[in-house]
């Protein structure tokens, strides 16, 4: 039987997953203007999207203990804004910036090898220098772009992660498809045939066509949402 960390069954936890992989994939050779903003936008939206995937998470739950902890962790974010000053002035903020207004907190700098910032070095300052990501402006100005990302990233999963376990599931359980549904009505889980059946047999011929089992799940759950 395939199983996997119930984390993964969410669509909101990928999202932030892909933003710590894209922080880790980011070029470290010098880049272009328009290279590193294409990089840093990608990135920006990615963890407003994984926030905004509880709210679609919760939607795509069967009613019960998880359905309901993703939707209050949700609403929690808008009623309680003073305590998530990581999400709404830079994670919510940033990606505003860039995808309503196209202009960029984040800029690059270049780090000498004297521990001296430049923001326009002359062609022999640039000689052993190393290009960085700064924030420009805001409650964050002065941090390094990258890592304040990857912190974002790292609470996002956290907060995620919370939630999960609020609705009285471990996020680093390794459950079946069939065994996350129950789960998520509060229901425990039962042991499956190798054989499969019922919702693993909805499943099979979605992952035979190389769709994972999260993915799948998805379709199952907007099938029963059009059932509805």
């Amino acid at each position: 039987q395939f199983t996997m960390e119930t984390r993964w069954y969410l669509s909101s936890y990928r999202a932030a997953s892909d933003v710590r992989f894209a922080i880790s994939q980011y070029p470290s050779e010098e880049m272009s203007f328009s290279r590193w903003q294409v990089n840093w936008a990608g990135i920006c939206a990615l963890l407003k999207t994984s926030i905004v995937l509880l709210r679609v998470d919760s939607k795509r739950c069967y009613p019960g203990p998880l359905k309901d902890s993703l939707a209050e962790a949700w609403h929690r974010l808008g009623r309680h804004k003073d305590e998530f000053p990581l999400y709404w002035d830079f994670v919510n903020h940033e990606r505003n910036n860039i995808l309503k207004e196209y202009e960029f907190s984040a800029y690059a700098q270049y780090l000498k090898e004297d521990g001296t910032i430049q923001d326009v070095p002359t062609l022999l300052g640039m000689i052993g220098a190393k290009q960085i990501l700064k924030i420009a402006k805001g409650p964050f100005a002065g941090r390094d772009a990258l890592e304040l990302a990857s912190d974002a990233a790292a609470w996002t999963i956290s907060y995620i992660d919370e939630a999960i376990r609020e609705a009285g599931l471990d996020p680093d359980e390794r459950v079946t498809a069939s065994n996350f549904l129950r789960r998520q009505q509060g229901l425990p889980a039962v042991e499956q045939e190798a054989t499969g059946g019922g919702l693993l047999a909805y499943l099979e011929p979605a992952m035979t066509k190389g769709e994972d089992s999260a993915t799948a799940v998805e379709h199952v759950s907007d099938e029963k949402e059009k059932g509805q």
